[in-house]
């Protein structure tokens, strides 16, 4: 059973996609979740948190930045990613304040996010 929970919240369905399957390949010690929306994500970290986020800033329903607030408030021990198209300074300082571990912005190679993916899991693993 996976131990490393990881949620790709993105609601471009074909994205998400290619990034659940590419982090799929990482090993079966990772549980990669999709959620379309802010809704979906809240829900889902209720039901299990995970240790593991990776946002699209901006969603239909809510932005990363308010989405990592609103849960924190359920578990807060979960490190998180985010990817953007529209990037801003003032957006990324909001994101650095708030602890991203990093931010990637659209198209990005996604032999880069494996990597970091793998670095969290590494940090991260018992022992």
């Amino acid at each position: 059973m996976p131990d490393f929970k990881v949620m790709i919240v993105e609601d471009e369905v074909t994205i998400a996609s290619l990034l659940q399957v590419s982090l799929s390949d990482l090993g079966n010690q990772l549980e990669v979740r999709l959620a379309h929306s802010g809704a979906i994500a809240i829900d889902q970290h209720q039901l299990q948190p995970v240790n593991l986020l990776i946002t699209d800033y901006y969603l239909e329903d809510t932005n990363a930045l308010d989405l990592v607030t609103e849960l924190r408030e359920i578990d807060d021990k979960f490190i998180w990613i985010l990817i953007t198209a529209f990037g801003s300074d003032e957006m990324e300082e909001n994101a650095r304040a708030m602890g991203v571990y990093a931010i990637y912005h659209k198209p990005f190679p996604v032999t880069d996010l494996k990597r970091a993916v793998m670095q969290i899991l590494h940090a991260n693993q018992p022992g």
